[in-house]
């Protein structure tokens, strides 16, 4: 069975339209060239990572369980019942430190409301599910923060989080903050359609999706793209007729797609590859 890395945005496609999940023995997932992970045969492996260790959330119905990975890091295997994954960068535990951790608390943080630190340090946040519930709806990030303390880049983070699982009817405040978005996607599936928005502070204004061989399957005049509170935001919906996907254990469904992306005041991104999936 062949196995391709495609980008994160075709494979949430692809998972929301099964409504299965990323512990699918066939299942392989990566954010994109500078940020990678990927999902194979229950494992979950990063590499292509700009800083030497990540700090992983696995996170359950019930509980949270960290640790820190030197990267790359392979076959790693989150605990049973994880639906979701987050993590950042953190500065590798010395040599000898056990790096399990029981939570991302911050004990060194004690700036009140009224001190200030003239530096701000950068945080490197990223997630995806494990789980999908597409009717429920899913997010996907790879949020950069600034701030003057781990804590508070998590409450940064946070906020945005909220408002991308509202979808297109998010970011109706003001999220203060100094950051920056890699990547921003909230999927659902709708009736027969499932639904993407993409999140950034920037607007689109090129957008060529090539979907299994169909040229100009979607393109920028088939998003609807909003504006709100320094928020753009870009829905395109992909119809589950198009996908070639099935439930019927042994048969390969293969999906293909390249997409091109083009930010104000960024360069063009191209992302292209193939997902395959055996029941």
């Amino acid at each position: 069975m062949k196995q391709e890395i495609a980008s994160l945005w075709a494979k949430g496609l692809v998972l929301a339209a099964l409504g299965t999940g990323l512990t699918s023995c066939q299942s392989i997932r990566s954010f994109n060239v500078s940020l990678r992970i990927r999902m194979f045969q229950g494992k979950l492996d990063m590499d292509g990572f700009m800083e030497p260790c990540a700090k992983l959330s696995f996170v359950g119905a019930d509980s949270v369980v960290c640790r820190t990975y030197e990267l790359p890091a392979w076959d790693i295997c989150p605990p049973p019942g994880t639906l979701r994954v987050d993590g950042h960068y953190e500065p590798c535990p010395p040599p000898g430190w056990f790096s399990a951790r029981d939570d991302f608390d911050d004990p060194s943080e004690s700036i009140t409301n009224g001190q200030s630190r003239a530096h701000l340090e950068a945080y490197r946040f990223f997630g995806l599910p494990l789980e999908i519930d597409p009717g429920e709806g899913y997010v996907e990030y790879d949020l950069e923060v600034r701030a003057t303390s781990l804590h508070r880049a998590h409450l940064v983070r946070d906020r945005i989080l909220e408002q991308v699982h509202l979808g297109p009817t998010g970011f109706r405040e003001r999220i203060p903050g100094v950051y920056e978005v890699h990547h921003l996607l909230h999927g659902q599936l709708v009736g027969r359609e499932v639904l993407f928005t993409l999140f950034d502070t920037h607007a689109l204004e090129e957008f060529d999706l090539i979907l299994n061989g169909v040229a100009g399957y979607r393109d920028i005049d088939d998003l609807a793209q909003l504006h709100r509170n320094d928020w753009h935001m870009a829905s395109v919906g992909v119809d589950l007729a198009d996908l070639d996907w099935g439930i019927i254990p042994g048969v390969e469904y293969t999906n293909q797609y390249q997409l091109e992306v083009k930010r104000v005041g960024s360069n063009p991104e191209l992302l292209a590859g193939e997902w395959v999936y055996t029941p």
